[in-house]
């Protein structure tokens, strides 16, 4: 009689287990609030609403890493050992539900999901850094969602788009005369009411 031995497949990942409550269901931010800090402990958090930048600190100064917009995950890495490797900011007001496997069964298959989606943005995020200033701005507001939209800061659009903060704020007034958007609102709280599509090259 032959049997066959099965090896339970362990995951690397922590989950939660049935019945354990996520530590917070939902959160809300607003532009510039910190979500969270790198080195510190948290949980994963999916991001349902807003834009989010995340930033790398190195040698006691802070650099901009990645960007992640709504559907996106952040803080997939405390999946691993619980501790952030960025510190999360909000570009535009945000709404973030906690986000972990209930199971080990659906680690995988949704942490593969994720990291799909965080490749997708890596390549997005990228082409943000490329070509001329209009061009870089138009895709990065574009990419934010169908206006009406927050205005992200000044300084937030030139870390993402590698421009200087000079050159975004005479773009964005070329942009606006050109009539390729619209802005609506005080200086510190403008709101962008209409933006066209911008041309795939």
């Amino acid at each position: 009689m032959m049997t066959h031995a099965y090896q339970m497949h362990q995951s690397p990942y922590r989950h939660i287990t049935p019945g354990e409550p996520a530590p917070v269901a939902m959160i809300h931010v607003v532009r510039g609030d910190t979500i969270f800090l790198a080195g510190k402990p948290g949980h994963a958090w999916r991001l349902s609403e807003g834009c989010v930048r995340l930033d790398r600190k190195t040698y006691h100064e802070a650099s901009w890493a990645g960007l992640a917009i709504a559907g996106d995950i952040i803080g997939m890495e405390t999946l691993i050992d619980s501790l952030y490797t960025y510190t999360a900011s909000a570009v535009t007001s945000c709404t973030l539900c906690a986000w972990a496997p209930r199971a080990p069964s659906m680690t995988d298959a949704r942490l593969t999901h994720a990291l799909i989606r965080s490749e997708q943005r890596m390549a997005e995020t990228l082409a943000l850094r490329v070509g001329r200033a209009q061009d870089r701005i138009h895709r990065f507001l574009h990419l934010l969602g169908c206006a009406p939209l927050e205005l992200p800061k000044l300084q937030d659009i030139a870390d993402i788009t590698g421009l200087t903060l000079a050159t975004v704020s005479r773009t964005l007034t070329a942009m606006s005369l050109a009539g390729i958007l619209r802005l609506e609102g005080r200086q510190r709280a403008q709101r962008i009411t209409h933006i066209q599509r911008p041309m795939i090259n």
